[in-house]
């Protein structure tokens, strides 16, 4: 079993989720039959490409596509800022959602329609930054990337920036109960805001959604336990697939961050294919590949938190890889972000 450690002093709501970025990955259990890894190993090593050539892909198909983040890594969010310019020239961008407190929306407004551009909308405000994992200059280098992006010929319809996390609310949580139950909340007010604010007012648009990989889980659910204090987590793209009439493309992202805010000691990757992946295939990360049914043989692939504090599981039983998510993208020993101490230059 896996023991969580959650740091003394730490407010509950966000122990809740350090302690499964400290804890996943250390068991090592589950591996699949050596004629099956095999299969997979091959099917990676002929496979793998950049990963953003999956998303590219992925939008050919899909109007609707979500790139899970690992919030102490730098990779996805430079991918994702190297992403905006390219999606839009190919007019497949008119929407990015990230997981940003909704109330944030008038500041990200702001500074979207600041001309010069006035980054100091954004650092005065740091949670539009995700300064509870430390405010990071590759989420900002998101925001700009819009801004310039939309700045470029043609000029016809610009890139809306969607906050669609729920507010943080205090920094202190009165009890373990309130912490959990604020955690299942977040992907109801997630798909909600999603689905008012993107989808059905334009039902046309190509949308990016970037948000912590779990969140990007279809026909899956999650029972999360702190110190006796229980609930049940439908997650925001599993919400959404009951809810839209189209299918949702989600790319799963992998790797281990190394020490960042919030999170010390070692790190592990989020699944069981992370470890497989690291000892047997020699490519350069990142990289992703689309999962298929080879991948089922991987049994509880995702991996879960017990024997501690907090405790998360995912049901039902005997979930297939391939029905959860579309895509891999592992990071390997991710880079961990970059602190911003000063703003960047115009």
């Amino acid at each position: 079993m896996i023991r969580a450690v959650v740091p003394h002093g730490v407010p509950p709501a966000r122990a809740l989720a350090s302690a499964f970025l400290v804890s996943l990955g250390a068991g090592q259990q589950g591996e699949p039959a050596p004629e099956a890894l095999e299969a997979i190993v091959a099917y990676v090593r002929e496979h793998a490409e950049p990963p953003s050539a999956v998303v590219f892909r992925a939008f050919e198909s899909h109007r609707v596509v979500f790139l899970g983040d690992v919030h102490p890594a730098a990779e996805p969010k430079r991918l994702v800022a190297e992403l905006v310019p390219e999606l839009r020239a190919r007019g497949l961008l008119d929407v990015l959602v990230l997981e940003v407190p909704y109330e944030q929306q008038p500041v990200i407004d702001a500074y979207l329609a600041s001309d010069p551009e006035d980054v100091s909308l954004l650092v005065d405000h740091p949670l539009t930054l995700r300064a509870h994992w430390g405010a990071a200059r590759e989420y900002l280098e998101i925001y700009r990337a819009v801004w310039f992006a939309n700045r470029a010929p043609p000029a016809a319809r610009r890139i809306r920036i969607v906050a669609a996390d729920a507010p943080r609310g205090p920094p202190q949580m009165a009890s373990e109960m309130e912490a959990v139950a604020r955690y299942a909340r977040r992907d109801a007010v997630m798909a909600s805001r999603i689905l008012q604010e993107v989808l059905s007012r334009d039902r046309g648009a190509h949308v990016l959604i970037f948000m912590g990989g779990y969140h990007g889980l279809k026909n899956l659910y999650a029972e999360v336990e702190w110190n006796g204090a229980r609930a049940r987590v439908q997650w925001a793209a599993s919400r959404l697939q009951e809810r839209w009439p189209e299918p949702i493309y989600t790319i799963l992202t992998d790797g281990a961050p190394e020490p960042a805010p919030y999170r010390t000691g070692p790190s592990y990757g989020a699944t069981r294919l992370f470890a497989l992946l690291q000892e047997r295939v020699e490519l350069s990360a990142p990289f992703a590949v689309p999962v298929t049914p080879l991948f089922d043989a991987i049994p509880s692939p995702l991996l879960e938190l017990g024997d501690g504090p907090i405790q998360l599981r995912f049901v039902p039983d005997g979930y297939k890889l391939h029905e959860t998510v579309d895509a891999y993208f592992y990071l390997g020993v991710a880079e961990p972000i970059t602190p911003l101490e000063t703003p960047p230059s115009p």
